[in-house]
């Protein structure tokens, strides 16, 4: 989304009829450390995740596939955008399509995300409130159904690549690269639409759906059956997981949505402090994302955190022997074989 608006533009210079605030010298210097951090512990855990998932047959099911698609969609967010912003790049100095592509890219990465947590969250809601149907698929299947979700990415973004054009310079020769003002107001609210609330709407109706499901059946189920009753908290807490994820997503994207609306009415009348606190601190809020999202499976995937310890020999960071650290039992352990690339998600497994 940051295509919308050029950050290179002078806080001094009056843009849209409003005059930005520029940031002190300290101010600039800690939001410089900070998109530091964030490109080193981004770059570090999503690298874990992928690392992790890729190993360890045990976690390549049907959700971890998206999960696998989130992680590297930030992690080449990270690497690629991150970097020319902590060089100063100025887009619009390099042309015209290095301006679009600049545009498009960032929001390819961000409409990939979305998607992934839609299917995550879908997944989660099938496995829950319709676990007899048969939802199989084989690793054919699930390449052709990655590869829609990146079709269908790649034109829900097309928007995108038109936000800049070139005109005549005002006051010498040539031409200068400037944002086409008529599609600052329809990608601001096709973003904030379809690729924000509507999302997150439907994600809410996913797991209302499941909270329901959860509720009805742990007041039918017999205190006997202790095993069904294992396997449905093993699926509350990877919903949880999943659920963790969009939480991040929505906060971390809200400064940039919120920035994006108040720009395309008149930030000049509705609160310009804020409107410049956002203007200056965005980057870092959608940029945090890229942490978070490995931080949530980290904290919330218990099954991905000892799978991590253990293949980085981190055993003495929890006191535990390597005998307390058996992952799976007996009866498990055979329906997890490495023959299998992709299992069906027959059970939880984040």
């Amino acid at each position: 989304m940051e295509g919308f608006v050029n950050s290179s533009v002078e806080p001094s210079v009056p843009y849209c009829g409003f005059d930005w605030i520029e940031l002190s010298d300290s101010a600039e210097t800690l939001q410089t450390i900070l998109l530091y951090i964030i490109l080193i512990v981004g770059v570090a855990s999503n690298g874990a995740v992928l690392f992790v998932i890729t190993l360890t047959c045990e976690l390549r099911t049907t959700s971890n596939i998206y999960v696998i698609v989130l992680c590297t969609a930030n992690f080449v967010m990270l690497i690629t955008f991150v970097p020319l912003k902590l060089a100063n790049f100025r887009l619009t100095d390099h042309g015209l399509l290095v301006a679009d592509l600049s545009a498009y890219q960032l929001q390819f990465y961000s409409n990939v995300s979305i998607l992934a947590l839609i299917i995550l969250s879908f997944n989660r809601w099938r496995v829950v409130v319709k676990p007899m149907l048969n939802w199989d698929h084989t690793t054919k299947e699930h390449i052709i159904q990655l590869l829609i979700v990146l079709v269908i990415t790649a034109v829900i973004t097309l928007p995108w690549a038109f936000s800049y054009e070139e005109i005549p310079h005002p006051v010498g020769n040539g031409t200068i690269v400037r944002l086409r003002k008529e599609y600052i107001t329809f990608t601001t609210y096709y973003g904030a639409l379809l690729l924000y609330i509507i999302p997150l709407v439907l994600i809410g109706g996913f797991y209302a759906s499941m909270a329901r499901k959860l509720i009805s059946h742990s007041g039918n189920i017999k205190a006997s059956i202790r095993r069904h009753k294992r396997t449905h908290a093993l699926r509350g807490r990877v919903a949880c997981v999943v659920l963790g994820l969009v939480i991040s997503f929505a906060l971390c994207w809200l400064p940039n949505n919120l920035f994006l609306v108040m720009f395309v009415n008149n930030p000049g009348c509705i609160l310009p402090k804020l409107f410049n606190f956002l203007f200056h601190w965005r980057l870092l809020a959608y940029t945090s994302n890229t942490c978070t999202d490995p931080l949530c499976v980290f904290l919330l995937g218990s099954r991905y955190r000892r799978h991590l310890i253990r293949l980085l020999h981190l055993e003495w960071v929890c006191g535990k022997s390597n005998d307390s650290l058996n992952l799976t039992s007996t009866a498990t352990a055979g329906m997890n074989s490495c023959s299998i690339p992709l299992k069906p998600q027959s059970a939880p497994t984040t």
